[in-house]
């Protein structure tokens, strides 16, 4: 199953695999209904087609999930071409309390970009199955006055189909972006601004946020990247 995969990038990258796969099977079975019913008939066969996979999704529900994934792989993208880094606190998370209150680096201290793991925590469980289970981090020191661009990132669960191409994007596109400018940095914990995000991971973003900010001591301390 595709959560067995621990970490999310990993995890984000065998879905956008799925997907290339299941469209190309869609573009053969096009052309298979075509050669059968007619060229005039790809219309009405697309249409056709699409329904199934995407099911019971309203129209604006795809296009919202869409530009949820889009930014989230520009995310995505952006920490693979700066290294890679991947902090892992799952461990220390077990075994401390979540605080109100965080000892958060400045952003000068901070790498580009980077993910944290935060592994199967019981306050961060999604409603209807899976958990947020870490977050990308998006440094911008130079952008005005500067700010972090944040994506909490979800797990499935364990049975959670993917096979159509509305399956894989539901659970692509579970996120929640979005951002804190310089001067609220100190304290990470608390309102995240708003740019897109997935209804059911609103309720877990202070928790979420409470986790990345009460895990010192951070490798990023030593101002890798």
């Amino acid at each position: 199953m595709i959560n067995q995969t621990a970490y999310h990038p990993r995890r984000f990258q065998i879905l956008v695999g799925r997907t290339l796969r299941r469209e190309f099977e869609l573009k053969l079975e096009t052309m298979r209904l075509m050669k059968a019913h007619g060229q005039h008939q790809r219309p009405v066969i697309r249409a056709e087609l699409m329904a199934r996979e995407f099911g019971a999704m309203a129209s604006a529900g795809i296009v919202a999930c869409q530009r949820r994934e889009a930014a989230l792989a520009a995310m995505v993208q952006d920490w693979r071409e700066w290294g890679e880094l991947t902090f892992d606190i799952s461990d220390t998370l077990s075994t401390k309390p979540h605080v109100d209150e965080d000892v958060f680096p400045s952003m000068d201290d901070l790498p580009r970009s980077f993910f944290v793991h935060f592994g199967v925590q019981r306050e961060l469980a999604i409603a209807g199955g899976g958990f947020v289970d870490g977050v990308y981090v998006s440094t911008y020191p130079d952008h005005g006055p500067g700010y972090l661009q944040f994506s909490f990132v979800s797990a499935p669960n364990a049975d959670s189909p993917v096979d159509s191409l509305g399956d894989i994007l539901s659970v692509q596109s579970r996120a929640a972006i979005g951002f804190w400018a310089r001067e609220e940095i100190s304290n990470v914990v608390g309102v995240l601004g708003e740019l897109d995000i997935d209804d059911k991971l609103r309720p877990l973003i202070f928790s979420a946020s409470s986790c990345l900010g009460s895990a010192p001591p951070f490798p990023w301390s030593l101002k890798l990247g």
